[in-house]
Parts: C-alpha cells; sequence; structure tokens
C-alpha cells in the first residue's frame, strides 16, 4: 500500500483504469470463448437431433399412412385399385428419400447399425406391400387379405420396432 501512496494522483488513476480493462480483456476473452461452445453445441444439437427428430416423424407417419393404404387397396374395389397403388408407391417414394436425408446425419456406429435394421425392415415391408398391390389389383382379393394378416403383419410389426428403435436413439 505504501507503493500507492507515493504515486501521483494521475498514475494511480491510469494503473486503476489499465487493471479495469486487464480484467474486463479476461472477462470478455471468456465470454467470447464459451459463447462460441455454445454455438457450437447449439449447431451440433440441431444438426445431430433436431433435424434427425423431424425426419423420423415423416418416417413415422408415411409408414402409417402406407399401412392404412396397403390395407385399404384390398377394399376399395377395380376402381379404386389404382389410386391406391399410385398413394403406395408415393408413400415409399417419400420414406426412401427422408431417409436417405437422415442418414447423411448419422454419426455414430450404433445409430448406423440401428438405421441399417431399420432399412432391411423396410425392405422386406416393401416386397410384401408390393405384392398385396399386385395381388388387389389382380383382383386375389382372397390371397391379398391372407398376405396381409400373415407376412404383411408381421413384417409391419418388425418395421414399426425398427422405426421406434430409431426415434428412442435420437
Amino acid at each position: 500500500m505504501q507503493l500507492f501512496s507515493n504515486l501521483r494522483l494521475a498514475t494511480k488513476l491510469l494503473t486503476g483504469f489499465f487493471a479495469v480493462a486487464i480484467v474486463a480483456l479476461v472477462v470478455g476473452v471468456i465470454g467470447y470463448v464459451q459463447i462460441h461452445k455454445m454455438a457450437e453445441a447449439d449447431s451440433k444439437l440441431n444438426q445431430q437431433i433436431a433435424v434427425p427428430l423431424a425426419q423420423l416423424t415423416v418416417i413415422s407417419t408415411d409408414f402409417q399412412r402406407l399401412r392404412v393404404n396397403t390395407r385399404d387397396i384390398i377394399s376399395a374395389g377395380p376402381e379404386g385399385h389404382q389410386k391406391f397403388a399410385i398413394r403406395v408407391k408415393e408413400l415409399f417414394t417419400s420414406i426412401d428419400k427422408t431417409s436417405a436425408e437422415y442418414d447423411k446425419l448419422l454419426y455414430s456406429n450404433e445409430g448406423k447399425q440401428i438405421f441399417n435394421e431399420y432399412s432391411q425392415a423396410l425392405i422386406k415391408y416393401r416386397d410384401i406391400a408390393n405384392q398385396i398391390v399386385n395381388l388387389a389389383s389382380a383382383d386375389k382379393i382372397d390371397e391379398a387379405t391372407l398376405l396381409l394378416h400373415g407376412d404383411g403383419f408381421t413384417a409391419s410389426r418388425t418395421l414399426q420396432q425398427a422405426i421406434s428403435s430409431l426415434v428412442e436413439s435420437k
């Protein structure tokens, strides 16, 4: 303290000013670094969680609509078969597009494994759904109904579980 008492007032003021400026600089640098880290974390959260969850919502919704259209084609009658067949194709196209976008955002091996299981379940369900559409369009309603309630039911449950696993992983 004796050191400061011998200094002139201007020197004391300048020393205090520089001390406050150094503290402000340190606080500013720490704040800038922390804000930068938060921005990176926010971007990561958005790209790895929020966007994929929105895509999974589209996939899940389209799958449920696909199940309904695959079921309804059987009872639609000859005049409605074409309409439902087109709708089934559109829904598979939407699922494929959204799945490809989702796949690009995967970053963990676990996520890639779960997505691979989903992809395999989708392939199996697509084959069965296409068979149902073809049978119904050929007016083989009994065969289409048996397939829907047999292998179709099993494949749809497997695909639903795979979609649920994707959602849980996010």
